[in-house]
């Protein structure tokens, strides 16, 4: 989302608003479930949060970052997940619910939708684990009654059918981890209570099991259980042991026994280990350890299974659950405490990580499920609008993927309204928004054509009294509009069809908003107040919109504009009369800001625009008084700024630039030459390159805005 946000008194005739829609280039090939697909390309990604929900995310294959989507209800306490490998349908298991929720996937966008026949499916008493067969034809739950329950699966519908259950042992061992090897012969089950772990041979036919010998004894408190691609080995973490356990499986049978010849069968983790992880080449193991704050990484001798120490890397906070794309490519480390998913680039050769970036989750992120294909998935831009109040037209340029360049515009124009502020589009590149100030106060509607770029126009809602911003949730079902002389937020529910907006509802906020903003995890609004110079911060319901637990926090500066890092970590508050940059903490419980010790930053520019490449490491402001933009490092745990580059204009930028989702072009508009400027992205300094040109109009004294939006494939 993207708004132009203008000081009260201040002239804006002439203006135009340029807004870039950026539709994800994708591949329409058939997916995978997970490390289980037949492509090894990401392009979903799914995580079960155990405040019941599963939240959903697209996948950057070039760079492994993914982008929050939205989230779906789950049951209660959900604890793990199985994508079947056509991509076609997810199965999550709660906990407490003892049930199975199944979702059919939406193959463009990825979205979740709940099944409207046999979902939740009631499994049995505290279900722990669940595994898919490689064939998509079974899917296999444990549960502490204690049984593993085989189901039959209904490749049209995605619908469960029991075809029979096994008990696991007498007694009371609790089943709490199940894992399967990559051809689907064997099933292994880590029980928690007795500690042992299970084999079982799956039946080709049928897919029913039958005991592959005498479990094996594990460590205190088996918890997690990994294969190797191969499937001669397979290991099993221990919590209370905090070790993992190494076994040779029979290549005939199945059946397990311990490794011998390691120096130590367990081998150590570190404190209070959660899940353990095989690459999908087999060269490295990685274990999550929550009261750590570490990942264990361990190589795998290939002829004896044996695991050696190879790294022990920090993490954020409270890690639960490692997995890795299909390629092997890219690692993700889900975060419990933290509230968000760490994205890692794998070095080949050492098996060490690099972060890449850190995405939104939320209460409770636990267990993950990629959906893969084949082809080529990244993020780019497709077309830039470019809405003008000097004549309340809206205009359409293509964007070249390659160079970022903006080319001739669009054959047509479109009428958009009186005096437009401020404009967006829903994260699916859908619908487009533009709010209208003056007598209209309204905000307009348009349908986009995603061969064409063309709009087509709806019915406008009313807003309040001068709309100067407007915002949408990262699921694209809302939209806020920040009503500067009501001194009110409005929200308004989209059609997810024809993108119209309904509802309306205000709540007060802090003295004339002239920004609002939504987190990326979709939980939190914020508005910038100019009249009492202050950060209102809502709770926000994602199913209704609705806001609650209005509270302000007084700031320093005067806040010209707000943006949030792509984490949702920290928000920074632009200030053109204080020329600095306030820099906060966003409390991922609650939403409360806390300003770090160094701020505000003095910039020394008349501070507008706020940028973030995609990974969240660097950050790009510019001023429209000044011909030069700076360039911050961004400190992963505390967002504090440090200055790392700047570069020199041969044009005054005016309010805002922004960064395209690829994280390789720069776009700043200019004053008084009717233009804008495409910067190169170096993306290991951050430092911008060469830039190209584009005159957009013939108008003599118009200022620019652009706005770069991202949406799902």
């Amino acid at each position: 989302m993207f708004s132009m946000r203008s000081a009260a008194g201040f002239s804006c005739a002439s203006m135009m608003f340029l807004l870039i829609a950026f539709i994800f280039a994708c591949s329409d090939s058939g997916g995978g479930g997970g490390s289980g697909g037949t492509g090894d390309v990401p392009r979903f990604a799914y995580v079960v949060n155990t405040s019941g929900t599963v939240s959903e995310y697209t996948m950057n294959s070039r760079t492994g970052l993914m982008r929050y989507g939205g989230y779906v209800a789950a049951g209660t306490l959900p604890c793990a997940i199985a994508v079947n490998p056509a991509g076609t349908f997810a199965y999550v298991v709660n906990k407490t619910s003892g049930s199975v929720s199944i979702y059919e996937i939406d193959g463009t966008s990825g979205r979740l939708t709940e099944i409207s026949s046999g979902s939740p499916l009631a499994v049995g008493a505290t279900a722990t684990g669940i595994a898919m067969h490689p064939s998509g034809q079974y899917l296999y739950v444990t549960a502490y009654s204690p049984h593993i329950s085989r189901y039959g699966i209904d490749g049209e519908s995605g619908a469960l059918t029991l075809l029979g259950t096994t008990t696991v042992s007498a007694g009371d061992p609790r089943p709490s981890s199940i894992a399967m090897d990559k051809k689907g012969k064997y099933l292994y089950v880590a029980n928690d209570l007795d500690n042992t772990v299970a084999a079982y041979s799956i039946n080709s036919s049928d897919g029913s099991l039958a005991a592959a010998g005498e479990a094996a004894a594990a460590d205190g408190h088996p918890q997690s259980v990994a294969v190797h691609p191969s499937g001669r080995y397979v290991y099993v973490m221990n919590y209370s042991g905090e070790s993992v356990s190494m076994y040779v499986a029979d290549g005939s049978t199945g059946a397990l026994s311990l490794i011998t010849g390691a120096p130590s069968n367990p081998i150590a983790t570190g404190n209070a280990p959660s899940c353990i992880f095989v690459d999908p080449d087999g060269e490295y193991a990685r274990v999550t350890n929550r009261n750590d704050d570490t990942v264990s990484v361990y190589s795998i001798d290939a002829d004896t299974g044996i695991l050696s120490l190879a790294e022990t890397a920090d993490t954020g906070n409270g890690p639960s659950f490692v997995t890795a794309d299909s390629s092997g490519k890219f690692i993700f480390i889900t975060n419990n405490t933290d509230w968000a998913v760490s994205m890692y680039t794998r070095d080949a050769d050492t098996g060490n990580l690099v972060c890449a970036g850190t995405a939104p989750a939320l209460s409770g992120a636990g267990a993950m499920a990629i959906v893969s294909g084949s082809g080529s998935e990244t993020w780019a831009g497709k077309y830039l609008y470019a809405a003008g109040d000097d004549d309340n037209t809206v205009s359409a340029y293509n964007i070249d993927r390659s160079s970022g360049a903006l080319s001739s515009e669009i054959a047509t124009t479109w009428s958009i309204g009186a005096y437009v502020r401020s404009v967006a589009v829903d994260p699916l590149g859908r619908f487009f928004y533009g709010s209208n100030n003056s007598s209209s106060n309204n905000i307009a509607v348009f349908v986009i054509d995603p061969s064409t770029g063309a709009l087509n126009a709806g019915a406008a809602a009313s807003a309040g009294n001068y709309p100067m911003s407007i915002a949408i949730d990262p699921a694209g079902r809302h939209l806020y509009s920040a009503n500067y002389s009501d001194s009110t937020i409005s929200v308004f529910t989209i059609n997810q069809t024809t993108g119209a907006l309904s509802g309306g509802t205000s709540y007060a906020c802090g003295t004339n908003p002239g920004s609002v903003m939504v987190d990326p995890s979709g939980r939190f609004v914020y508005s910038g107040n100019r009249g009492g110079n202050s950060v209102s911060l809502f709770l926000r319901d994602p199913s209704t919109g609705a806001l609650s637990g209005h509270s302000e926090t007084v700031i320093s500066q005067w806040p010209y504009s707000l943006s949030i890092d792509p984490s949702g970590r920290f928000l920074y508050v632009a200030s053109d009369t204080g020329r600095s940059l306030s820099v906060f903490t966003i409390n991922q419980t609650n939403g409360a800001l806390t300003e770090d010790a160094e701020s505000p930053v003095d910039a020394d520019i008349t501070t507008h625009s706020i940028a973030f490449d995609p990974s969240g490491r660097f950050l790009y402001l510019n001023g429209s008084d000044n011909m030069k933009i700076l360039i911050y490092r961004i400190e992963g745990t505390s967002g504090t700024l440090s200055l790392v580059s700047s570069k020199d204009m041969d044009y005054f930028p005016t309010f805002w630039a922004l960064i395209d989702p690829s994280g390789r072009f720069y776009y700043s508009p200019v004053k008084y030459h009717d233009a804008i400027l495409t910067y190169t992205i170096n993306q290991s300094t951050g430092a911008l390159g060469d830039y190209s040109i584009l005159n957009v109009s013939s108008s003599t004294d118009r200022q620019y805005i652009i706005g770069l939006m991202s949406v799902n494939p």
